[in-house]
């Protein structure tokens, strides 16, 4: 299984899977797949970060709503 990457200014497709690993996520941050693991680690990655058996998963509307700024 290869993950695909995902830039900025890709659109977000929710019809193929809701959720983004924490490479892919930190991919569209900007940052390097490490510096998303340390912050999940230390609790500072900006989104909530989901825990499915072994894998980190983030939602895409999280994702999402922290690109644009809704996020409290």
């Amino acid at each position: 299984m290869t993950e695909h990457s995902v830039g900025p200014d890709d659109q977000i497709d929710f019809t193929s899977c809701a959720t983004l690993s924490l490479a892919e996520a930190a991919t569209v941050l900007g940052i390097h797949r490490s510096t998303a693991w340390d912050l999940h680690k230390r609790g500072e990655f900006p989104v909530p970060v989901l825990q499915i058996g072994h894998r980190l998963r983030v939602t895409k509307a999280q994702l999402r709503r922290y690109l644009l700024g809704e996020m409290s």
